[in-house]
């Protein structure tokens, strides 16, 4: 058993050596060839050397010593044919020859920042760890490094980190090692190559060896095997396995690591992987004189020798040698004791070796300290000099500093016309839109009372009142900018006052409670004291306390609190107005009280940003301060500070708190709760309804009204505050069409079309966008974004009613043509909208995959569609004028009637193809569908 063993082991390596023989062979010919076309290149001129040079690197790129990209770089060839040459006798081992010929292709190169330099560099760093001198091999590298860094080649980045942490493992660095290898298995990571992350892998598990963990070693080994197995990179998975090994010899696991090494000989021999085969074989030698069985032991080391003479490897040639002498050291000390002289003669030679290089890394270190010390005298030199230099510099950048100060002014007094005009423009923007909603409902309710046309339920007093809140709203928004002018320019006299303020401030909250009541906001208010007299003027304070509260209530949820509260402060009363509202962006609070100033996140209510700055001005008309701090989610507090008493104004008549206040909506617009919508336009449910349905989104109850008055005899009708909640009615109702208006709290128009144009189940229903907005660039928009009519306000009330009917007649004749192609089989010719027509080919793809499996469900149809029933029905319906079962019952048997023109198939098994397991049954509704049999119908074609 033992001497079949041996002649296996020995007929094996004889192969291996016959293998090397001839490849050492083939390898001196192609050597050969290179060198002596090198020679002819340099001794040759003109267009012979042209000619060589030609032939040369394309040899050079045949053996894959250089790239081929750098063959078309025709400008410097010459330093490319330097570069293959030193790659080429790098291959060959022969480092100082690679050194002369980087460093030669270095000077010729022009540019000294691209890739030709990193690979040239990375070349010499190696060369120089080949060598021995770590230092100037790290010196190389890291050159390498910055200009991969640079160019930003993560792939040659990853490759030099890679070498840092193989120079630094060599020179007894592991700790600067496992720095270098960890970043580069990022990059790797990042980049997503397999292959090369299994090599970063397989370092690091060598380096953490190194550092004596153990169980991070085996991971990165045990990651690498993965990658590479699940690559099909054989012959690298075996390096893992060895790395593996040596990891559970570690610690003490001989079993699993024979198990590794047995699996991975097999493929290092097939690929004449030399090097780790000695590791290998070494490894094996291990375990066998670990469990006392020399003589394997021996074979294993003597296979590992063979392979070091090959490959020059003298760690594992001394670990061999050391292996064979305690092997052999009893059965045959003489040969113990030649490969123990080995042993030491190779210990000795890498210890002078490593003492070497610790001189070299010293003597490096000394030469960089020698180099900052000569630099610092440099620096002392340099210092005078600079002196002198700062001051002509000086004078310079004084000069310079003017011209940029000047040049400053000017850029930002060009931003602040630019903010100023944004500012007019979306003040005068909003102010149309404020004009524009109240205008449409006085307008159209003046029209139709002028006709005499009144809806269901509606009366000329119930539009009398329409039009008389509509009115004030816009008195309302007037009288405000016209007391920005009157306060900011002083006209008029303020009609001073002195008396109690807690009472009237009382007053003023509670003409806000029924507001707040109606949003089920609760108002609070407090002072510590009940009687403090101060000197201020009445309409001033009623303006101030009517914007702080109308603000606090609009911004703040339903169930939410306000909170008013009054105290002294010193010679002050100290207002404050706190609510429990959405809160302000911190980026928006220094500039709430600028005159026409619209928050850009303020999607929730539109207006003219006219109250907080007449807040403002009327403050400090009063020598007080008035200042804001929110928090967004939790809520904002206004804190006035205002004097008690006003220098200069003397016979102040007393405040008559009896008095009724001056006449002011406590609100800018009726909520939707306080109107009562006439019977035929409530929310109510109507599951029996015949009339299309048509969904009106507007946050104005009038105007929603006015809308709904023009649509009630010919269409069923429901509403919606807002673009959230629209979206939520579509999905529930399936309308034929929506109405919306653009300018909304939460989600306004544009985002609603753009969500339902998103929605497979809500893209077919047409939408008409009414708004204020009348320019081109937000037409545009509200087009692209989904809208298929745009009509500004004040509408015309027979257009609105036109476009309406002519877009649900439109679908409705759509519907008509497509329903008679599909008896027809011929639906494919009928035009239909991209939305449309994506959705039928999807669900007829559904059904067709389902119809081999029996009856089609409309309940899976409509799931995987991500559709209810009621929304697939409502869809299908619209493009197609049939029920889903209709329709795919109508989709089964156009399948049947092609199958039967076009096969010979029994009857029974075109049945089954289209989802009848009864072929009888499969006759009769063909025969009820068509007019014929299945068989007459194959006759007739």
């Amino acid at each position: 058993m033992n001497f079949s063993l041996q002649l296996n082991h020995s007929c094996r390596r004889a192969v291996l050596l016959l293998m090397l023989v001839a490849l050492g062979l083939c390898t001196a010919a192609a050597q050969a060839s290179i060198e002596s076309l090198y020679d002819n290149y340099v001794s040759s001129s003109g267009a012979a050397r042209i000619e060589a040079q030609k032939k040369l690197v394309k040899l050079l790129a045949d053996g894959q010593y250089i790239d081929p990209d750098y063959v078309y770089n025709k400008k410097q060839q010459e330093a490319v044919v330097c570069y293959g040459m030193a790659e080429y006798y790098s291959e060959a081992n022969d480092y100082n020859k690679t050194k002369a010929m980087a460093q030669k292709a270095l000077q010729l190169l022009n540019k000294h920042n691209n890739s030709i330099t990193s690979d040239i560099y990375g070349m010499l760093g190696i060369a120089e760890h080949r060598k021995g001198n770590f230092a100037a091999s790290i010196k190389n590298l890291e050159a390498a490094y910055r200009i991969d860094l640079a160019i930003k080649d993560n792939e040659r980045l990853s490759s030099d980190l890679n070498n840092l942490a193989g120079v630094y493992l060599a020179s007894n660095d592991p700790q600067s090692a496992k720095y270098y290898i960890l970043k580069g298995i990022d990059v790797e990571r990042h980049i997503g190559r397999s292959d090369k992350l299994a090599i970063r892998l397989g370092m690091a598990s060598e380096i953490f060896m190194k550092l004596h963990d153990s169980e991070q070693a085996l991971k990165y080994a045990q990651e690498a095997y993965r990658l590479d197995q699940s690559g099909g990179r054989p012959g690298k998975a075996a390096v893992r396995l060895v790395q593996m090994a040596a990891v559970y010899m570690e610690t003490h696991d001989y079993a699993q690591a024979k198990q590794a090494l047995k699996q991975a000989l097999p493929q290092l021999e097939k690929d004449k992987n030399f090097n780790s085969l000695s590791i290998a074989y070494a490894q094996m030698g291990d375990i066998a004189l670990y469990h006392g069985n020399n003589a394997q032991a021996a074979q294993y080391y003597n296979q590992s020798l063979a392979m070091c003479r090959t490959t020059g490897n003298r760690y594992i040639e001394d670990r061999a040698e050391r292996g064979l002498w305690k092997a052999l050291r009893e059965s045959d000390p003489t040969a113990a004791l030649s490969h123990l002289e080995r042993h030491s003669e190779l210990a000795d030679s890498m210890y002078r070796d490593e003492l070497a290089q610790q001189l070299s890394n010293f003597q490096a270190k000394y030469k960089t300290a020698e180099l900052e010390h000569k630099n610092n005298e440099m620096e002392h030199r340099s210092k005078v000099a600079l002196v002198i230099f700062i001051l002509v510099v000086l004078l310079l950048v004084t000069g310079i500093g003017a011209m940029s100060f000047a040049l400053k002014q000017k850029s930002k007094a060009h931003t602040m016309i630019k903010k100023i005009e944004e500012m007019r423009t979306n003040f005068f923007t909003n102010i149309t839109h404020e004009f524009r909603t109240p205008l449409t409902v006085i307008l159209g309710a003046t029209s139709r009372l002028q006709r005499g046309e009144l809806a269901a339920g509606e009366t000329p007093a119930s539009l009398y009142e329409m039009i008389t809140r509509q009115g004030r709203s816009l008195l309302t928004l007037i009288n405000q900018l016209l007391d920005i002018s009157k306060v900011k320019s002083s006209i008029g006299h303020p009609d001073w006052r002195r008396g109690n303020i807690v009472t009237f401030t009382r007053m003023l909250v509670a003409t806000h409670q029924e507001w707040a009541k109606a949003k089920h906001i609760d108002i609070q208010f407090a002072s510590k004291e009940n009687d403090i007299e101060m000197d201020f003027v009445p309409d001033y304070v009623r303006k101030v306390i009517n914007n702080l509260l109308s603000n606090s209530i609009k911004y703040t949820p339903n169930h939410g609190s306000i909170y008013v509260t009054l105290a002294r402060s010193g010679t002050d009363l100290r207002v404050r107005v706190a609510d429990t509202g959405r809160g302000i962006d911190p980026e928006e609070l220094p500039h709430i009280f600028d005159a026409f100033y619209q928050g850009a996140n303020n999607t929730e209510h539109v207006g003219t940003g006219v109250g907080l700055a007449l807040v403002k001005q009327i403050v400090t008309s009063m020598h007080g301060e008035i200042e804001v701090s929110s928090q967004l989610g939790q809520g904002t507090v206004f804190t006035i500070l205002q004097p008690l008493r006003q220098a200069g104004h003397k016979n102040m008549q007393p405040l008559d708190t009896t008095a009724p206040l001056p006449a002011e909506p406590a609100h800018p617009l009726l909520e939707e709760s306080d109107i009562v919508l006439p019977q035929g336009l409530s929310n109510a449910d109507d599951n029996s309804r015949t009339a299309p349905l048509v969904l009106i989104v507007e946050d104005d109850c009038d105007v929603a009204y006015y809308i709904g008055a023009q649509l009630q005899q010919r269409y069923s009708l429901r509403y919606a505050s807002d673009g959230n909640e629209g979206l939520v009615l579509a999905q529930e109702l399936m309308p034929d069409l929506v109405i919306t208006d653009l300018m909304m709290h939460g989600c306004d128009g544009f985002e609603l079309c753009q969500k339902m144009h998103e929605s497979e189940a809500l893209n077919h229903i047409p939408i008409i966008i009414l708004t204020a907005k009348t320019a081109d660039e937000d037409r545009i928009r509200g087009i692209s974004a989904g809208a298929d009519y745009y009509m500004t306000k004040p509408f015309n009330s027979e257009e609105l009613a036109v476009r309406v009917d002519h877009l649900i007649e439109q679908r409705r004749l759509l519907r008509k043509k497509y329903s008679q192609a599909m008896i027809q089989d011929k639906a494919s010719d009928v035009q239909l909208s991209k939305y449309d027509r994506d959705f039928i080919n999807k669900l007829a793809d559904l059904v067709h995959a389902q119809m081999p499996k029996g009856n089609v469900d409309v309940e899976t149809i409509a799931s995987r569609l991500c559709m209810s029933t009621k929304q697939l029905r409502s869809k299908v319906m619209t493009i197609t004028g049939q029920n889903p079962n209709a329709y795919i019952l109508q989709l089964r048997m156009n399948k049947a009637r092609r199958l039967l023109a076009s096969t010979q198939a029994p009857i029974g098994d075109i049945a089954m193809q289209c989802g009848f397991d009864d072929s009888a049954y499969f006759s009769r509704v063909f025969k009820q569908l068509f007019k014929t049999t299945p068989s007459q119908y194959r006759k007739s074609q």
